[in-house]
């Protein structure tokens, strides 16, 4: 091992391997992927890939760049290389895979980023969804899961795998965070295939009655939630609204950032149906709408601004913190989550750009309507 891998291995395990562990208390990316990178050439390079397009993010980008470069082509031969091979170990080309979707997500979720995706739900597909039983294998998932779910919310359409195509997950009672958490990922999933399926697919009656459905499971989700993964507040309010809170785990957080998703796109349906419907006459109605939105929005970044949050947290929260934006009751507001999303992309090194210009967009029409 070179001394340059084994940095870029260390750097993996203090940065984006926690970031990957974040719904996972087994920290399977950080300890059986590390593991097997020592006599996996395929694994050690995607690693040192991934860290060294972080680390072109947010440090030396002439110096770093070209080392994730040059790791990047060496892993993606190699995994081409095993795709072809009729004995692959399939566990390590899907961790490989989901390693390098993540170094391409990284700098800008483009087309290649999309294509590889896709690749890994081919791969999911063909291999390994109806096998998924190891711990590693449950771990690659769900981070396949949130790759697929945040794509989805970008680009407003289903998930690339039907939830009633994922493993059997929610099976047996677990009350671990990492589990709840993975649950109410999924409940959001469901929630973005309702909302954003094509017309056609569903019936509009079939759709709503399915949306109610799913909300009521959503619902019982935080009803069953104990009290101490909605995290502790000091008491203290900002001018803002926001609430100091603390987390005894840190994938109580980022659940419940996917909980104030799914409730805010469910909010978002509710408003359009009345609205269609014109049944939004009772102005108190509407306000009360607006008002649960604004609550949802102010619990993201409560969550968020919390000292204590970890990276892995902040990249879970890119989503959520543009609906928090969105809907923020005012605009001091809206510029902090803003500042926060430059703040995640400039030190994390995760992308975040797309999503701040889709504010700027949706704020330059509102106030050029406002002044209609």
């Amino acid at each position: 091992m070179t001394e340059e891998v084994m940095d870029l291995l260390l750097k993996y395990q203090s940065g984006i391997g926690a970031w990957m562990d974040v719904l996972d208390h087994s920290s399977n990316y950080r300890r059986q992927v590390t593991r097997r990178a020592a006599s996996s050439a395929l694994l050690m390079y995607s690693i040192c890939a991934l860290s060294a397009k972080q680390m072109s993010l947010v440090a030396e980008h002439s110096v770093w760049e070209l080392v994730a470069g040059r790791f990047y082509g060496q892993s993606l031969r190699l995994l081409i290389h095993d795709l072809n091979q009729i004995d692959a170990k399939y566990d390590e080309v899907f961790v490989a895979t989901l390693l390098l979707c993540s170094y391409e997500l990284l700098s800008i979720p483009g087309p290649d980023y999309r294509k590889h995706l896709e690749g890994v739900s081919s791969l999911l597909w063909s291999h390994c969804l109806p096998s998924i039983t190891t711990d590693l294998d449950k771990a690659s998932f769900w981070i396949y899961a949130r790759h697929d779910v945040a794509m989805a919310l970008i680009n407003y359409c289903p998930t690339l795998i039907a939830t009633s195509e994922w493993p059997d997950a929610m099976a047996g009672p677990n009350s671990e965070e990492d589990a709840v958490g993975n649950k109410v990922l999924w409940l959001l999933a469901k929630v973005i295939e309702l909302r954003f399926a094509p017309s056609g697919n569903i019936t509009p009656g079939n759709r709503n009655q399915c949306l109610l459905e799913v909300g009521a499971e959503v619902n019982k989700w935080w009803d069953d939630l104990p009290l101490t993964s909605h995290g502790l507040s000091s008491g203290d309010v900002s001018e803002d609204g926001l609430s100091q809170l603390w987390f005894c785990v840190q994938s109580a957080a980022a659940g419940l950032l996917y909980f104030h998703v799914a409730k805010i796109l469910l909010l978002e349906e509710s408003i359009k149906g009345s609205q269609e419907a014109n049944a939004l006459e009772d102005r108190y109605e509407y306000d009360n709408y607006k008002e649960q939105l604004h609550h949802h929005s102010r619990s993201i970044a409560s969550i968020c601004f919390s000292p204590g949050v970890e990276d892995g947290v902040l990249v879970v929260a890119v989503n959520p913190l543009y609906y928090a934006a969105k809907y923020a009751p005012s605009l001091s507001l809206k510029a902090k989550i803003w500042a926060l999303l430059d703040k995640i992309e400039n030190e994390l090194g995760f992308h975040t750009k797309t999503r701040v210009m889709e504010l700027q967009r949706e704020l330059e029409s509102q106030l050029s309507q406002n002044n209609v």
